[in-house]
């Protein structure tokens, strides 16, 4: 059995010690391009 992913939309969460955690976005448009964005910092 095999799965092929082909997502469209990622979210990711990072953060350091005692830091304020980065969350970005990344959105793939319909000509398969990328693009992201920082929702909160």
């Amino acid at each position: 059995i095999g799965y092929k992913m082909a997502p469209t939309w990622m979210e990711f969460y990072y953060a350091k010690d005692n830091l304020i955690g980065d969350r970005l976005e990344f959105t793939k448009d319909l000509s398969g391009k990328w693009s992201h964005r920082r929702l909160a910092a």
